[in-house]
């Protein structure tokens, strides 16, 4: 019980006047209390059906609307809008919505003030029609001129939304395109429009594939900015090939997708937009061509790392691009027609003003092109790495700083019929991948502009290339021609070749290079070497080529057999090209140990221990051909003439028409027995 004097202190400040006003208050507060209980939910359910009817023609449903009128707090169970009729779409629902406003924070503000917005289970279908409306744009209710169009203040304190869905459509695609994320959870705190304030938020979304997307950071609204990390994760490859299938030619079989990075955005008088430690993966992509023998494309794993993007600058950047396992097929035989290990890329960079492109190096390992069914491989190359690319656009220019190969083998093969394997491999495989037609439903292809017209009529101004160094480390050549009868097999073994610039940079590049024959014989060369306009100019020396595996090449020339005999070659050639082209050689020839013997006599027709041609100068353009001296030591020539008085040499040396004409009878080669054999000159 209250204490004597405070209860009597009490009964003196109750005046009968302010009795009558408490007893007011409590009236306006009983009936307020019973009005926004009782009363008030039916209005506000009553007026919105209403309103939506009328000014959205859309039919509205709430199962349930609770108002608490202390707190200025309103929940709304099983709300739905959807589209008049009973067949009409429905375009958005909750089974929960739960608003509490904040009546002092209003006030203070002078405007909106939510406390906590919280939506369960909400649900939206977006659906794009044929036309290219929108279905949910039906949810815009029609301008009022009357209408303040002055931006209020308002404030969320915390925004949630827990499991809901979204069901997109896109039926303006040929073949219609839908998908749908859910659960998608979203919380967000202190968002307003009050210039000095930022609110945080988080955003985490699932699609029914298990593709997931998380997204957190800040946000503000004046002006809109925002900034904050973007993770996907588990993106099917096949989801944005399915949204563009009818544009593409080829069809992709599997494949996952993760992107990641952080993001600035500024809208305030134009967009600034930066991104930066952007990533993108593709993990087991797998695609092939929509033709009739297609061929299929896989590639273990994509990985671009370090992505920087910014807005307005239109800059663009990268720290590395990486391939692995890359292979294309034969899609009905499996048979593997091109493969490499690994490709990366390092530090690109573009730049919109000259366009121009850098790369700080570029990297290939194990890369194998196959030579269809032979035993052997067109080319194995086990490392390619290219230093500091400049590609300038608009100059077209482009220039490579260093390019080193390291061991690598390349096959080299001429047919009976004359076709090198490189160009029948090489347009077989270019013919098979520009056979990729695009689907029957694709879409017409857009106009091309006049002035883009005009532009690729006009005739194109050539590229400019250059390169600072090379290194061909370790190469090799192996080279079989079916051409002549019985073939020719050979190699070129251990090639080593080398351009670097000089110490002056304005003169010529130095070139060296050396080389083994696998056959027998060695070749090197030392000089210079210019690009713009290409010339050369080396001293060359070749040493001990074997001639007997060449002999084939002979064989419809002159009946002989080549026993033995090598080539020596020195001098300084010179090459440039220009309006004509032009050469010159300045040097010697030898043979050694030369000997070949008569086929149809088998004995020995022409020898020599060494024949050199000393003091050559040739000119390629005017042609000329000048020989200082000839040089025989211990020359040997048979000369035979025959019973019909005709000399050996014109049979052995003029090739014959048919094997007919040059067919004899054993009778016949005994009565040509030698009448004069000539002693050794």
């Amino acid at each position: 019980m209250l204490p004597a004097d405070l209860k009597d202190r009490i009964t003196e400040q109750l005046t009968p006047r302010r009795r009558r006003y408490g007893l007011v208050f409590l009236a306006i507060f009983a009936v307020y209390s019973i009005l926004g209980l009782l009363a008030l939910p039916g209005v506000i359910t009553s007026q919105a059906q209403k309103f939506v009817q009328e000014k959205l023609h859309l039919e509205l449903s709430l199962a349930k609307l609770e108002f608490n009128p202390w707190l200025l707090a309103v929940r709304i169970d099983g709300l739905k809008l959807k589209e008049p009729g009973a067949s009409g779409e429905v375009l958005v629902a909750a089974r929960s919505i739960y608003v509490n406003a904040q009546l002092w924070s209003s006030i203070w503000i002078r405007g909106a003030s939510l406390d906590e917005l919280d939506l369960l289970d909400p649900y939206i279908n977006a659906r794009i029609y044929k036309d290219g409306n929108i279905n949910l744009m039906q949810l815009v209710p029609p301008e009022d001129p009357e209408d303040d169009q002055s931006e209020g203040r308002w404030r969320i304190g915390t925004l949630g939304i827990h499991r809901g869905r979204i069901d997109f459509r896109d039926d303006t695609r040929p073949t219609a395109f839908a998908t749908y994320f859910s659960p998608l959870n979203l919380s967000l705190a202190d968002l307003s429009s009050n210039p000095d304030k930022d609110g945080g938020y988080s955003l985490h979304a699932e699609t029914g594939e298990g593709e997931t997307l998380d997204w957190h950071g800040i946000v503000a609204m004046k002006p809109v900015r925002s900034s904050g990390e973007l993770k996907i994760a588990g993106l099917k490859a096949t989801t944005p090939w399915r949204y563009l299938q009818d544009e593409l030619p080829v069809i992709v079989d599997k494949g996952e997708i993760s992107i990641s990075g952080h993001y600035n955005l500024v809208a305030d008088n134009g967009v600034v937009f930066t991104l930066e430690k952007g990533r993108v993966v593709v993990d087991e992509l797998l695609l092939h061509q929509r033709s009739k023998a297609p061929l299929s494309i896989a590639l273990g794993q994509l990985d671009l790392d370090g992505v920087s993007l910014r807005w307005p600058e239109q800059q663009a950047g990268f720290e590395t691009l990486t391939l692995k396992d890359f292979h294309i097929s034969d899609r009905a035989s499996e048979a593997d027609l091109t493969h490499f290990g690994q490709l990366q890329l390092q530090s690109g960079r573009y730049l919109p003003s000259p366009q121009a492109f850098s790369l700080a190096s570029l990297s290939l390992k194990d890369t194998v092109l196959a030579d269809g069914g032979a035993e052997t491989a067109l080319i194995t190359l086990p490392g390619l790495t290219l230093q500091k690319l400049e590609v300038g656009l608009e100059t077209q220019k482009a220039h490579v700083g260093k390019v080193i190969l390291e061991k690598g083998d390349l096959a080299v093969r001429r047919e009976k019929n004359g076709t090198l394997n490189w160009q029948t491999r090489l347009d077989h495989l270019s013919k098979r991948l520009a056979d990729n037609p695009l689907p029957a439903n694709a879409p017409p292809a857009a106009p091309v502009p006049a002035d883009r017209k005009k532009a690729a009529a006009a005739k194109p101004q050539p590229w400019q290339a250059s390169l600072g160094e090379l290194d061909l480390l370790g190469f090799r050549v192996g080279i079989t021609d079916h051409v002549p009868p019985g073939s020719v097999e050979t190699s070129l073994e251990n090639i080593n070749v080398r351009i670097f610039p000089k110490l002056d940079g304005s003169a010529p590049h130095a070139l060296e290079g050396s080389m083994d024959v696998g056959t027998g014989g060695h070749f090197s060369f030392k000089g210079n070497f210019n690009e713009q306009p290409l010339a050369a100019s080396t001293d060359i020396d070749l040493q001990g080529l074997r001639l007997p595996p060449f002999a084939p090449y002979f064989a419809d020339k002159a009946r002989f057999a080549l026993e033995s005999g090598s080539l020596d070659v020195a001098g300084k050639f010179n090459f440039s090209q220009g309006k004509t082209q032009k050469a010159d050689f300045n040097g010697r020839v030898a043979m050694q140990k030369f000997a070949a013997n008569d086929l149809d006599q088998d004995q020995r027709f022409l020898a020599w221990n060494k024949l050199a041609i000393n003091g050559i100068s040739w000119q390629l353009a005017p042609g000329r051909l000048n020989i200082r001296e000839v040089v025989a030591d211990q020359p040997f020539i048979r000369v035979i003439i025959g019973q019909d008085k005709t000399l050996n040499l014109s049979r052995i040396l003029i090739a014959e028409e048919t094997p007919a004409a040059t067919t004899t009878t054993s009778a016949e080669s005994a009565e040509a027995a030698p009448a004069t054999t000539a002693a050794p000159a």
